[in-house]
């Protein structure tokens, strides 16, 4: 991303990321404060040994095989 920053002669940039993108952006962010003026983050989680998993309640219904099992979840 910094290369890309660079490339194009951009000094910083509004940056947002979701899911594992999310992850990427905060690693950049974290290595390179001066290039994000602005950090939007959806659905993400610093990942490793930093990261928190789903509850079971949340992630059964997306990993069952049953037809609309996804459907019949906590929500």
């Amino acid at each position: 991303m910094v290369a890309v920053l660079d490339y194009l002669g951009i000094d910083g940039a509004d940056v947002y990321g979701t899911s594992m993108g999310g992850r990427l952006a905060q690693q950049l962010t974290a290595r390179h404060p001066h290039r994000v003026r602005v950090l939007g983050i959806g659905c993400t989680s610093p990942g490793g040994p930093h990261g928190i998993g789903r509850d079971n309640v949340v992630s059964r219904p997306l990993v069952q095989h049953e037809g609309g099992a996804a459907r019949q979840g906590p929500f």
